[in-house]
């Protein structure tokens, strides 16, 4: 059961890590803004 829970954190961490740095190269492709902004959002 905890195995269970820390397995679906470590999911839901690094779909918010991919979804901020897709992000970021959304910005630097557009060449405007800043790459932090999606970070600190």
């Amino acid at each position: 059961m905890a195995q269970d829970i820390l397995g679906s954190v470590d999911v839901e961490q690094q779909t918010v890590d991919t979804i901020r740095f897709l992000s970021v190269d959304a910005v630097e492709r557009a060449q405007s803004g800043h790459p932090g902004t999606p970070m600190a959002l």
